[in-house]
């Protein structure tokens, strides 16, 4: 949030043309979902960003990460992940990169949402 809401105000753009890439829990590891807006989900990283944005409707694309069995959070999230982890993860990025594209070529999250969830 401390870095995203000085650049936005900087450069005039509005949440709504923000799009947060950020890892997620609750999904298994390298599926992707796009929402627009909504809670943090108990993730600091985006409840620092509608703190610092002051709304919570700014776009995400989640990357799934999964939850961790026994570990803490803090661990599991530093814990490289294993060989077929990062090979899903790694044929994930090319859908990534045509969320990305498409973000930027102007479609709107819900365009998104219908295309890639």
């Amino acid at each position: 949030g401390k870095a995203v809401a000085p650049a936005a105000k900087f450069f005039k753009i509005d949440p709504s043309d923000i799009l947060v890439i950020h890892d997620d829990m609750d999904m298994p590891v390298a599926k992707l979902r796009v929402r627009a807006g909504g809670k943090s989900g108990g993730h600091n990283g985006i409840k620092s960003i509608i703190a610092d944005l002051g709304t919570e409707k700014f776009n995400r694309l989640k990357i799934g990460i999964r939850h961790p069995d026994k570990q803490s959070v803090v661990s599991w999230v530093l814990t490289p992940f294993d060989q077929d982890q990062q090979k899903a993860l790694e044929a994930s990025f090319d859908k990534v990169d045509q969320i990305i594209a498409d973000f930027v070529a102007g479609r709107d999250a819900q365009y998104l949402m219908n295309r890639y969830n």
